[in-house]
């Protein structure tokens, strides 16, 4: 193993460890959010157009989360890649000894994570959309 290439392993190794914990950390917060201001608007007693305002302004900003989601796990399955691609040039130049983890890829658990949170923001939108029409009453 040459030193460059191990340093240069340790780097891609830090950064991938970094989107994969920035992926559930930022999910975590924005939840967080969500139940906070669930909390503050139960409290609040909004009128109806408020409240329908309110979910719409809660669903989008699900479906942001989502794609913040979506490109910390693309920057996440990249940095794999180019692990398992150094891993492979020192198997290739006969290291022994060097374990290789299963790649997790594009279509794993983390994107189904996106999936649901992109259709609750969606669901948050057309909920907000019929309070405003008047079809839930308050």
């Amino acid at each position: 193993m040459t030193k460059l290439l191990h340093t240069q392993y340790a780097a891609l190794n830090e950064r991938w460890l970094h989107f994969g914990r920035a992926f559930w950390q930022s999910i975590a917060f924005h939840i967080f959010c969500l139940i906070a201001v669930a909390f503050l608007l139960r409290g609040l007693g909004l009128s109806t157009p408020l409240l329908g305002t309110a979910g719409m302004a809660l669903g989008t900003a699900t479906v942001l989360m989502a794609f913040i989601a979506w490109r910390l796990q693309r920057l996440e399955v990249q940095y794999e890649l180019h692990l398992r691609a150094i891993e492979d040039h020192w198997i290739a130049n006969g290291e022994g000894g060097i374990q290789r983890p299963a790649v997790s890829g594009r279509f794993g658990s983390r994107l189904a994570v996106v999936v649901a949170l992109a259709l609750f923001g969606a669901g948050l939108i057309v909920l907000g959309l019929v309070v405003l029409s008047g079809g839930l009453p308050r």
